[in-house]
């Protein structure tokens, strides 16, 4: 799926501890599609600006006052790192 999108030799991890690895790793720019790995971000590495992306199951999600911001896909998510270089 990444190659598809012409991201080539991508760092991929696979963990539960979100948060603590944007922290560990200090990332500035976090993206997922699940409310509870958002959060996690959140509360675990504040410094980083958390993103949802705009799925069907994550919709009755409610974001307020919860720094949080819902982009529509990954195309705005691509827009708001490019414009924080």
């Amino acid at each position: 799926w990444l190659y598809e999108r012409g991201i080539f030799n991508p760092a991929v991890l696979l963990t539960a501890q979100k948060g603590l690895i944007c922290r560990a790793l200090e990332i500035t720019h976090y993206i997922d599609d699940k409310i509870d790995n958002c959060m996690d971000v959140l509360v675990k590495s504040p410094k980083t600006h958390t993103y949802i992306l705009d799925r069907p199951w994550n919709r009755w999600t409610l974001l307020m006052g919860s720094n949080v911001t819902r982009l529509a896909n990954l195309k705005a998510f691509q827009e708001v790192i490019e414009a924080a270089l």
